[in-house]
């Protein structure tokens, strides 16, 4: 079946509405006449429409940062698709409005990055969507496009010869009321339903009973809540993939079959009676390596993982790759090796690193889910969807680690999509909040800062921990909303204190691995504290070590940012992660935040005892202020303070305050500490 993106490039010459075709890079590579004409009658310039001109840096000379932040959101697919609204200026001095409408142009077959830009005047927005329309009514494929309650606001000629029907007859109805109450039907619903929240396209085979014919159909779900369609008759499509070349069946950045051969290695050991099992393997924490070695080494990435994994192929198991960072294993079940066995032995494919360019190497680990045929299920869609929530359940684990299926695995992934509809939504704006906890000097007994944690009290699941709602948060694309949420709500109570107190204590900031490598994020950090009047020397980001990072161009430039800017550098959770020694070196760090690990290890542990010992001499030597966390026990600080360790957070003197609490206990009058007890002037 021809992807809808190859479909649209290869009609935007004939399109009428203007269109533009720009790269990851912001390179022009393809326009139509009909951009050209607008171009030419609204005197706009000529770096608009000459191939190989970069379009970002037009956008950026004219200051429309935020447009091209969307768009690279889109190239990302931290977004399905956009619309906005840009002026542009033209030779005569005036703006000319313009809706843009940008849709990602990625194939699955190649590494190429590109979107599609739909410009419509602002005086002639009825005519928005003409391109689309005219390339949908003309493609082989049927095409639906539903709401968000799957209402049908549109359909193409294609359906009415599909399904018999007229489009006057269906367009308004529900779409499970335009196809036939069979069981087919309510299995499809069904499994889409589970799975619509997802960020990938789906695709099912699906019968359709009156026509006798089999289909395959393509949900695929847009960032306004639509839902787009595609139909193709299964038996047409694989008639045209006899006349195409053996590529095809394959993914062409690893050569590992596609889905459509691993449901056709299942459907035949179904057909012989024979039991299998289903294995969903899936790299964790690719994406934040994809962002921080760039795409070209998260491609190298995957063809090693796809190599590895393809040495356990046979006759009786086939290896696959499903879409991004997910892999899919279809073994026939024997008596020569258990499915324990089997499954040691994918999680064995990621116990050694994987090579990158320039010498570099990484370790990933890998989470795998197991479904199993036919005691889980008999029908395939259902084994991948059950194979892909054990998966879940195996990423928990954050190191590689494997689990087979079980039904109770239902409810807590109804649980991870709510979460994750709400982040994408932001339905949690009303529900979200922070917590600060002090920072203690015992030296003077006095605060001496304060770190900011975010809370969710989620309506249906309670507080939910930060570690489950930020993780959701990343994988979804929705990290950057909430963070820019959460300091909105931080600067605004920072802005107020300073005006009612003389506010100039150190505030604590997470600032997660995605953000990290961000090429934009850190420029609308710095305007936001400009815009609420938050001094530099009142920040500290904070890095966490539990995702590995290793150097990278983007990161050092954010970070060297921050330094000129007079906001600190602390390593948070130091010495438990991957690199601790590599971050000292490669980046500019202010303070270490030494690990609550190695503190409860103090008077029970003497190993732990010299290894923090060695940590404090460490960050001392470098010249990195110290702070220990999760202090609790009065030993622990007195074994710290005698190391030279004299900054201290953790329950021995508070805990995590809403800020109305941390404003009468800390503001409103002065607190000072000591080890024996607090006192309060």
């Amino acid at each position: 079946m021809e992807s809808p993106v190859t479909i649209f490039q290869k009609a935007i010459p004939t399109c009428k509405e203007p269109l533009l075709v720009v790269n990851e890079n912001g390179m022009i590579t393809q326009m139509n006449q009909a951009w050209i004409n607008l171009c030419i009658h609204c005197q706009l310039s000529k770096n608009l429409w000459n191939i190989e001109e970069n379009f970002f840096s037009y956008l950026l000379e004219v200051n429309k940062h935020e447009e091209v932040k969307m768009i690279k959101n889109v190239l990302d697919k931290k977004l399905k698709d956009g619309k906005q609204i840009i002026q542009l200026p033209l030779k005569n001095g005036h703006v000319e409005e313009f809706s843009v409408y940008v849709c990602s142009s990625h194939s699955q077959n190649t590494s190429l990055k590109e979107v599609i830009l739909t410009f419509t005047p602002l005086n002639n927005e009825a005519l928005k969507h003409v391109a689309i329309e005219s390339v949908l009514e003309n493609i082989s494929e049927g095409f639906f496009l539903v709401d968000s309650h799957f209402n049908i606001t549109y359909t193409n000629r294609k359906i009415e010869e599909l399904f018999d029907c007229t489009r006057e007859n269906i367009i308004g109805k529900s779409l499970w009321e335009a196809l036939p109450e069979t069981e087919e039907v309510e299995k499809l619903f069904n499994e889409y339903s589970t799975r619509m929240f997802d960020s990938t396209d789906h695709v099912f085979d699906y019968f359709h009973e009156p026509s006798a014919q089999q289909l395959n159909i393509k949900f695929s779900l847009q960032v306004n809540g639509n839902t787009e369609i595609y139909i193709s008759e299964a038996s047409e499509h694989t008639a045209d993939q006899n006349n195409e070349p053996e590529l095809t069946k394959v993914d062409l950045l690893t050569g590992l079959p596609h889905q459509e051969e691993l449901w056709k290695f299942a459907v035949s050991l179904q057909k012989q009676n024979k039991e299998f099992a289903l294995f969903f393997v899936n790299l964790i924490n690719f994406k934040a390596i994809n962002a921080l070695y760039d795409y070209e080494n998260g491609d190298r990435l995957i063809k090693n993982a796809a190599k590895r994994l393809n040495e356990l192929a046979g006759s009786s198991i086939v290896v696959g790759r499903q879409h991004s960072d997910n892999f899919i294993v279809i073994r026939e079940n024997t008596n020569d090796e258990s499915i324990t066995q089997f499954s040691n032995r994918i999680a064995e494919k990621f116990s050694r690193t994987f090579l990158l360019e320039k010498f570099q190497s990484v370790s990933i680990s890998a989470s795998i889910g197991i479904s199993q045929y036919p005691s889980d299920s008999k029908n395939i869609g259902d084994l991948i969807l059950f194979a892909e929530t054990a998966m879940s359940e195996a990423k928990k684990v954050q190191e590689t680690a494997y689990r087979l299926f079980h039904p109770r695995m239902n409810s807590g992934n109804r649980r991870e999509l709510e979460i994750q509809e709400a982040l994408i939504n932001g339905n949690y704006k009303s529900d979200f909040y922070f917590t600060l906890q002090p920072q203690i000097d015992v030296l003077t007994g006095a605060i001496a800062g304060m770190e900011v944690l975010s809370r969710w009290n989620h309506p249906r699941y309670g507080e939910l921990s930060p570690l489950e709602f930020i993780e959701i948060a990343e994988q979804s694309g929705a990290i950057e909303s909430l963070t820019y949420h959460l300091l909105k709500k931080v600067f605004s109570k920072i802005k107020d204190w300073k005006l009612q107190y003389g506010w100039k204590l150190k505030t604590a900031i997470n600032i997660t691995p995605s953000l990290l490598s961000s090429p934009t994020f850190f420029n609308d950090f710095i305007e936001m504290m400009d815009l609420y009047g938050i001094e530099s020397q009142w920040i500290e980001i904070e890095i966490t070590e539990q995702v590995e990072l290793t150097y990278s161009k983007q990161i050092l430039e954010n970070l060297l940012l921050c330094r000129e800017r007079g906001i600190s550098i602390a390593i948070d959770d130091f010495g438990t992660g991957y690199s601790m020694i590599a971050y000292l070196t490669q980046f500019p760090i202010d303070k270490i935040k030494i690990d609550k690990f190695f503190i409860e290890g103090i008077g029970q542990d003497a190993k732990a005892e010299a290894i923090l010992i060695a940590l404090i001499n460490l960050a001392k030597s470098i010249g990195c202020d110290l702070l220990a966390e999760g202090v609790e026990r009065k030993e622990e600080a007195e074994f710290l303070k005698s190391h030279g360790c004299t900054i201290f957070q953790g329950y021995l003197f508070d805990k995590p305050l809403k800020p109305d609490k941390f404003e009468r206990k800390y503001l409103q009058k002065e607190r000072y500490f000591t080890l024996n007890r607090k006192v309060v002037s």
